[in-house]
């Protein structure tokens, strides 16, 4: 029984950590805030561009996202296609 207890403490501790729980979806962002589906089903702890075509900028649009655990508002500060990977 400890030994299942000590396993279970131990997933537990592994699966809590944000970057597991992630989920890799593209996109072409420009100037225009745009509402990316990050597919996780609750809110983003964070966000990462792992994949950009040209040397953009990209960040949160500021306002108020009405489904944060669906969406994200991002802008870059020109056209750019963008792969981020959300956790």
């Amino acid at each position: 029984m400890r030994v299942q207890d000590a396993v279970s403490d131990s997933l537990q501790s592994l699966l809590s950590v944000p970057l597991l729980n992630q989920n890799t979806t593209t996109a072409t962002l420009s100037t225009t805030p745009l509402a990316v589906a990050h597919g996780l089903g609750r809110p983003i702890t964070g966000w990462l561009v792992t994949r950009k075509n040209a040397a953009a900028d990209v960040y949160e649009a500021a306002g108020v996202n009405l489904a944060p655990t669906k969406t994200i508002n991002l802008v870059a500060t020109f056209p750019v296609d963008v792969t981020i990977m959300f956790f």
